[in-house]
């Protein structure tokens, strides 16, 4: 079931011809929700505006939140309500924007027995690949734009999602947000960025990080953070070395697999297309992804070096005790000739 139900909601996102019927969409309208749309989203989130849409009135259209000047004119059941049109209305305009993403190369093609076909007219003829691509990109950076306000409204408004949203949007990491992650690394603070990545942070702190501090290090500053607790001292001077390091060491890995689409027929990669000769990006953005990976990288390294040395130099019975049960502990005095994550050329945390 998707909330693109019409034409008009497709209108909404892009200008389209009246005379383009909604059941030429429809097969690509449900691609996108399931591609794109679903993963974002809980399921009982997805059931609540599944419900809205087809059993409430819209309120966005006579109710108005008011200023912080002005004295609050509606409850605070009115103003959760608008909160889940105002989400309504977002997502149905990603939708459309991915299903006119995934329509693109389609529309104009007919496949028949006598082989695939481009459908033209007397008035209307086949866009130059070049411009279809370009339009493509447009479609799909709106989409995810309109998927980043999607996410900035529940984040922000969370205490009218939470009952639905449950822990969905909880990295359950030490790095909690994209705000926190975009102090080292820059993604545009886009919250789809984020859930995209957390599959290698949770990685990143599970085989690099937890073996470093020790799990009952690890599991104490999660537990801090989870539980919204304010941090010690000694453990925010602490999060200022563990956070650049699994960031940039999120980067590497990610500038390297966000690259690689792997199918059951092949390894590919994604920079290639058909139209490159027109375009000629690949070359430029493969020698480019590779300097930022190897960037990432050292500074992961580096990152993870200080790491070890500050927890060598500063543990104590009374600070980061816990430490001492790490097998990365060698203590103050080798802790700046110890071998590992140094950057040279034939050496990286990295096997790959």
């Amino acid at each position: 079931m998707n909330l693109v139900t019409s034409i008009d909601h497709i209108a909404t996102a892009a200008p389209v011809p009246v005379t383009l019927k909604f059941e030429l969409l429809q097969p690509f309208v449900d691609d996108a929700h399931n591609i794109f749309i679903m993963p974002m989203f809980p399921t009982p989130m997805m059931n609540s505006l599944f419900y809205r849409l087809n059993t409430d009135d819209d309120p966005t259209l006579t109710e108005e939140i008011p200023s912080k000047d002005e004295t609050p004119l509606v409850t605070r059941e009115i103003l959760d309500e608008l909160n889940w049109w105002k989400l309504i209305h977002l997502v149905i305009k990603a939708e459309s924007l991915y299903a006119l993403y995934l329509s693109v190369d389609e529309l104009s093609v007919n496949l028949s027995g006598t082989g695939v076909t481009v459908i033209q007219s007397d008035t209307h003829r086949p866009a130059p690949q070049y411009q279809v691509m370009n339009v493509k990109e447009r479609y799909i950076a709106r989409a995810h734009e309109q998927m980043d306000l999607c996410l900035a409204l529940i984040q922000n408004n969370f205490d009218t999602f939470n009952e639905r949203a449950g822990d969905f949007y909880d990295s359950k990491l030490l790095v909690k947000d994209a705000k926190q992650f975009q102090v080292y690394a820059d993604i545009h603070a886009s919250r789809r960025v984020f859930l995209a990545m957390m599959p290698l942070m949770r990685n990143i702190e599970q085989r690099y990080l937890m073996p470093t501090l020790s799990r009952e290090l690890y599991e104490l500053l999660y537990t801090q953070i989870a539980s919204s607790a304010t941090l010690t001292d000694e453990n925010k001077e602490l999060m200022d070395y563990i956070l650049p390091a699994v960031v940039h060491l999120t980067m590497a890995r990610a500038l390297v697999e966000i690259n690689i689409d792997m199918l059951d027929w092949g390894i590919f990669n994604l920079a290639d297309n058909t139209f490159k000769n027109v375009q000629n990006k690949t070359l430029l953005q493969q020698n480019r992804l590779g300097e930022m990976q190897a960037a990432y990288q050292r500074d992961g390294d580096a990152d993870m070096k200080a790491l070890q040395e500050f927890l060598d130099n500063n543990a104590s019975a009374t600070k980061y005790a816990a430490y001492f049960g790490s097998s990365r502990y060698v203590g103050p005095a080798t802790a700046v000739t110890r071998a590992e994550f140094i950057n040279t050329s034939d050496k990286s945390i990295f096997v790959a």
